[in-house]
């Protein structure tokens, strides 16, 4: 299971993935 931090590091890799 994933943890807290690295579910937000997975969103946050998608928002920086969407923004390019």
């Amino acid at each position: 299971m994933a943890s807290a931090e690295d579910e937000h590091k997975a969103q946050l890799h998608q928002l920086t993935s969407s923004l390019e």
